[in-house]
């Protein structure tokens, strides 16, 4: 094994140490030629950044230094100021350029990006404070806004992300739907001396740039300075928009998973952000809260699973956190006005290749969390999915074979039946003292503890760099041979890494791995530490812990994970050491999660004091800020067009229950339309908008609808604009006269405006399809099976059809839909009909039968023959609904063969018939 070799980076002092070595070296030779003492060296010019020297000159360390040109880094090498290899050949200016590594290299003013020093483009001077002087009575206010952002948009989380050819996208495939509309969601909590917003965006990780744009863009509206009072929460799904993240912009690492950076989308984006954060802090009102802590909710691992093996045999290693935190907000009345869930489940139920926008399985509880409370409740009631320690935890409902949409629903409707029951016995308090405190951490080799030439790889170097990882390293710990042996762990040295980020950048740090944020909470008894990053079950756990016992007052505390800032996974030593997918996508080594769970300790500390004792050490780290060209604020052009409210595919005039309605328009250019389409009902003659029960607006937020854009699309340009919805709902959902109406925004050759369009009234009919079969005669009664009908859609395949699965909405937690969902035990069914035997003698069937339910082998639709004859594959033995009808007079028939027509009818009004030949 090969020795670290060269000394540790330890900036400025290191820089100093060097320079006063060059400059020695100098003065000893020429003395020894001369054997005169050498003159002294000239004054030089005072500076604080590059552009304050004089031509050929580079600010280091305040002081005007000789520099040279370059074409590549290796052309620095002679450059005395450069010596031990601490400049880049900036690309910009081609000149050798030392590299400074934090803000605290540059002046007070200024900030280091990409290893230079700028001045900070942010006034913050005039600024209002968030908080006021003393404690007392609660208030809370809560927002809910639809997140504005292009379609056609990557999507975030997945490097090999398929997709179509849009404008929007670059590095990763685009987008073409939504299922349940991305919103941003927030909630101000303010005791009157201390206001913190917690702020759930609809991405797949936080960012501090889009804190920083977020808290700015606020503060230019009402003045007021939110800097450190925004905790963002991220739920993690891999369907959300990408391209908000500014990382190594232009070298096409953007297919790592977060897509190349965007302008228009971080500024749409962050728009979202901050009208959310506005209008929380508008809506404060005297309020309540208080909260549970349900452990092991979910050991059967029906919500949420661990992925992670290679730490099953670490010492005292949990399998997956399964701590749940339930939080209630209430009005003075105790009538609940918004309910939090904090757990960690990864939202990837959704693949690479699907290019549906969504919330996934945090959207699955989030949704169902904001309809099943408000519902219970009888009024509208604010749900949020907080996400917590989802490092290693992937989400489950998948025992039954559902398809994705349904799946996401099934997760949903379990996080519930987990919820509900906890939520009545929460106790809430007007009385809650708020707390936050919000650190910047400095990152870099020496802080973390390495020593000198450690975190390395001997198989892993780059023109002029050090032998060890001065600024980190990509992709190390990966690629072998993994198993669960703590005694086959990987050792410094030896680490397998892919390569060194000096090796990406050229010679200088990646500026947001330099630096970090960590924000400690606390509302009354309970508290949360954040952690930028993906933190794993044991880590986070851990986390929690050492926070809780520095904090006297408080009784529970937990982990708000995908916060603030993002630094991949986030592992114990042990943890990262033992290898594997998770800790290869550090940069930082095995040393940065004990870091951040110090840092996070040093915040409780503070937090423990009232404000004014409190010292917060930010050094000279600013937020993370990167002032956007152009270029990268360009948008996209829009195409016009001709009218947006026409109607290219109608619904029809009469619509079954158990079907599905689609409805297509013109509408707008996907960068300027993002169609809202909500649900009426006619009442005395006119369309109403039809409400949730519990009062949320009926629109394409659930699982109801999927926005499809369906217009023709490039790399460069959108035409032929064309937008569809597709509805559907349930067996019980009422019948009546509906329509669907939207509202949405188009380009007219000249100006953006808004349109509207509605569908064609249509009747909604119970339905005449439900599935009855197999059924027998025997004794007195005629038995079968009863089901709902299958939710497929055939399509052109050969000389036949193919049976695709077309679900939205979830039927059966037990039964994907495409064969058919069983009826619900208990429910009673009305039988109708008759008997026909040979002579023409009828005996009518008449009666009714409470529906049982038991598994048998269940068969799927898989298309049509030539003929239009179905085709059926077995499928697996799963819950069917059965009944059993006494038909008076049966028992007394001769045995034989009888025509039997049947009908059935359920207590809502659907039906279905079977006629076929039947043996008694």
């Amino acid at each position: 094994m090969r020795k670290p070799a060269g000394p540790a980076y330890n900036p400025p002092s290191m820089y100093a140490r060097l320079l006063m070595s060059g400059l020695l070296g100098l003065v000893v030779g020429a003395t020894a030629c001369s054997g005169e003492d050498a003159p002294p060296d000239p004054p030089k010019d005072e500076c604080g950044y590059h552009d304050e020297c004089p031509t050929g000159q580079v600010c280091y360390e305040g002081a005007c230094y000789a520099t040279a040109s370059c074409v590549e880094r290796r052309n620095c090498r002679t450059v005395p100021v450069c010596e031990g290899d601490k400049c880049f050949c900036n690309e910009d200016t081609n000149r050798c350029l030392p590299a400074c590594v934090l803000d605290d290299d540059c002046p007070a003013d200024g900030h280091c990006l990409d290893g230079v020093c700028e001045r900070y483009p942010v006034d913050a001077t005039g600024w209002m404070p968030a908080t006021g002087d003393a404690r007392g009575q609660l208030q809370v206010g809560l927002a809910r806004v639809a997140l504005d952002f292009p379609m056609g948009v990557s999507l975030a989380g997945y490097g090999s992300r398929l997709g179509p050819r849009t404008p929007y996208q670059d590095s990763l495939g685009g987008s073409h739907s939504w299922f349940d509309r991305p919103e941003v969601r927030a909630a101000a909590f303010d005791d009157g001396k201390e206001l913190f917003v917690l702020l759930r965006t609809p991405t797949c990780w936080s960012t501090d740039f889009l804190l920083a744009r977020t808290a700015e863009k606020v503060a230019l509206r009402t003045g007021i300075d939110v800097r450190d009072r925004i905790v963002q929460s991220a739920p993690h799904s891999h369907a959300q928009p990408a391209r908000y993240w500014h990382l190594v912009v232009g070298l096409g690492f953007g297919f790592f998973g977060y897509g190349e950076f965007s302008g228009e989308v971080f500024e749409r984006m962050t728009d979202s952000f901050a009208d959310a954060v506005e209008l929380a802090l508008a809506d404060r009102q005297p309020a309540r809260f208080g909260y549970t802590v349900l452990d092991d909710f979910d050991p059967e691992n029906r919500i949420h699973r661990d992925r992670r093996g290679e730490n099953d045999n670490l010492p005292g290693y949990l399998k997956k956190d399964d701590r749940m935190v339930v939080m209630r907000v209430d009005d003075l009345n105790g009538e609940p006005r918004a309910v939090f869930t904090n757990f960690g489940m990864h939202g990837t139920i959704f693949d690479f290749d699907s290019p549906v926008v969504t919330g996934d399985a945090g959207g699955g509880v989030e949704v169902e969390l904001t309809h099943a409370a408000s519902k219970k409740y009888g009024r509208p009631v604010l749900g949020f999915y907080i996400q917590g320690n989802a490092g290693d935890i992937s989400p489950s409902g998948d025992d039954h074979q559902h398809n994705n949409y349904e799946q996401l629903q099934v997760v949903g409707r379990r996080a519930w039946a987990v919820i509900e029951p906890a939520l009545d016995g929460i106790q809430t308090s007007a009385e809650v003292p708020v707390g936050l405190v919000t650190g910047r951490i400095p990152i870099s080799h020496d802080i973390l503890g390495y020593g000198e030439g450690a975190f390395y790889d001997s198989d892993v170097s780059c023109e002029a760099t050090p032998d060890y990882f001065r600024y980190g390293a990509f992709q190390c710990v990966e690629g072998r041979p993994e198993d669960s042996d703590p005694a086959t762990k990987f050792t410094d040295g030896d680490l397998n890494c892919v390569f060194s980020v000096e090796c990406l950048t050229g010679g200088h740090p990646i500026p947001q791995f330099q630096k970090t944020v960590i924000s400690v909470l606390r509302l009354g008894k309970l508290a949360f530490t954040t952690m930028p990053g993906e933190p794993l079950s044991n880590f986070g756990r851990d986390a929690a812990e050492m926070v809780q016992a520095v904090l006297p007052d408080v009784d529970d505390t937990a982990v708000i994970g995908y916060s603030q800032d993002h630094h991949f996974y986030l592992l114990n030593e042990d943890d990262w050491l033992q290898g594997g997918y998770e800790p290869s996508r550090d940069i930082w080594g095995w040393r940065l999660g004990p870091y951040l769970q110090e840092n996070a300790v040093k915040l409780a500390r503070e937090l423990a004091k009232e404000p004014e004792a409190r010292v917060i050490d930010n050094r000279n780290l600013k937020p993370m800020y990167w002032p956007l060209t152009d270029e990268e604020l360009a948008r996209v052009p829009f195409t016009a067009s001709p009218d947006p409210s026409e109607i290219r595919v109608d619904v029809p005039e009469t619509v079954e229950r158990l079907g599905q309605v689609r409805f297509v328009w013109q509408g707008g250019h996907p960068g300027a339309d993002l169609p809202r389409v909500s649900l009426e009902r006619e009442e005395g003659g006119q369309f109403v908008p039809v409400a949730r029960p519990g009062g949320w607006a009926y629109d394409d937020a659930g699982f109801e609808m999927m926005v499809t854009y369906q217009g023709s699309c490039n790399r460069s340009q959108c035409d032929d604009h064309q937008w569809q919805v597709r509805w559907q709902e349930g067996r019980d959902f009422p019948a009546g006269r509906y329509r669907l109406a939207v509202e949405g925004k188009a380009f007219d050759g000249a100006v953006v405006s808004d349109y509207t369009v509605t569908s064609r009234a249509f009747e909604l009919v119970p339905s005449a399809h439900l599935v009855v079969e197999e059924v027998t005669a025997s004794g007195g009664a005629l038995a079968g099976v009863v089901l709902d009908p299958p939710q497929v859609a055939l399509t052109p395949d050969g000389d036949g059809m193919k049976a695709e699965d077309d679900a939205l909405v979830l039927r059966s937690e037990a039964v994907p839909s495409r064969l058919g969902a069983p009826l619900a035990a208990g429910t009673t069914v009305t039988a109708s009909g008759r008997l026909v035997a040979r002579g023409g003698a009828e005996t009518p069937v008449t009666g009714s039968a409470q529906v049982t339910v038991a598994d048998a082998l269940r068969r799927r639709l898989v298309g049509t023959d030539a003929s239009g004859s179905p085709r059926y594959e077995d499928e697996r033995t799963r819950p069917t609904s059965r009944f059993s009808v006494t038909v008076p007079g049966l028992d007394a028939l001769p045995a034989g063969d009888y025509w039997l027509e049947l009908s059935l009818t359920d207590p809502d009004g659907n039906s279905g018939t079977f006629t076929a030949t039947v043996t008694r």
